[in-house]
């Protein structure tokens, strides 16, 4: 299972009616199954930049997608017959941030105790771990007796039954429970130059360059801007014949027109007739 599209907070837009103040609203994450096998995404979630689990059972045929919304009501108002799977937590952040997808088995592990600051991390000692666990794998504790632990934490290197991660912890002793995520797919994404800067508040989004990409998604050649405003949910985006032209002083013009008509609607002094939308 691959990222395939991005759609992020568009509320920068100011030259687009619907888009004013609240375009995080329309916000999605698109997955493809780009095998040839049909995937079973019990266990697979977001872990990282925005919160999500596919529910047990969920099923993706080779060649088709899913779609996660930040607001599922809103994104039926957009896309009336694209199937939702559900809403994240979280926002995604339109300058750029890492989102990280995971799997779990959602087995809990005892916890015999928690060192808060071991040589500058924090050590997890456990009853045992699961097979095949890896730096940079991640764990969530949770039902610890000091609820500043609970949470989820990258883990740098393990000693045994002792996990030591990233981040500093609070001591205490037995009690906290501890469920592990496999990461799967990182993906770094960007609005600075050489990464495409229309998806950065003009509605657009970020999709594969490639229908069925097999780079990194961290990087910025495995993406491009959407050919049309607002994307392509649950499908391939169609083919990009020319880039649209959106350059500065264009964005300029419009942003200075929408607000002037907003705060003068009337006035023959702004240059602009108050028209509807």
């Amino acid at each position: 299972v691959i990222l395939k599209e991005i759609l992020t907070d568009e509320s920068d837009s100011d030259a687009t009616g619907e888009l004013l103040y609240d375009g995080d609203r329309y916000e999605f994450i698109e997955l493809k199954n780009t095998g040839t096998e049909v995937m079973n995404l019990s266990g697979i979630g977001f872990t990282k930049g925005v919160r999500f689990n596919f529910q047990d059972g969920t099923l993706l045929a080779p060649g088709e997608f899913k779609v996660i919304a930040a607001q599922a009501v809103s994104f039926a108002e957009r896309y009336p017959d694209i199937p939702v799977d559900g809403e994240y937590f979280g926002k995604l952040s339109n300058g750029g941030e890492s989102l990280e997808i995971s799997f779990t088995t959602g087995e809990f592990f005892p916890v015999s105790n928690i060192v808060g600051n071991e040589g500058e991390y924090g050590k997890i000692t456990l009853t045992a771990l699961p097979s095949a666990l890896r730096p940079y794998d991640q764990i969530q504790i949770k039902q610890a007796n000091n609820v500043s632990n609970n949470g989820i934490y990258k883990i740098a290197f393990i000693q045994g039954n002792q996990v030591f991660v990233t981040s500093l912890l609070t001591d205490e002793g037995q009690g906290a429970v501890g469920t592990f995520f496999k990461v799967i797919t990182t993906a770094d994404y960007d609005d600075k130059d050489p990464w495409p800067s229309d998806p950065d508040g003009l509605g657009y989004s970020l999709v594969a360059l490639e229908n069925n990409p097999t780079g990194n998604p961290s990087n910025e050649a495995y993406w491009r801007t959407s050919t049309h405003i607002h994307g392509s949910p649950d499908q391939d985006d169609p083919e990009l014949s020319q880039k649209p032209i959106l350059t500065l002083s264009v964005r300029q013009l419009t942003t200075s027109v929408a607000r002037n008509a907003e705060a003068y609607p009337n006035s023959s002094k702004s240059g602009i007739e108050g028209r509807g939308h």
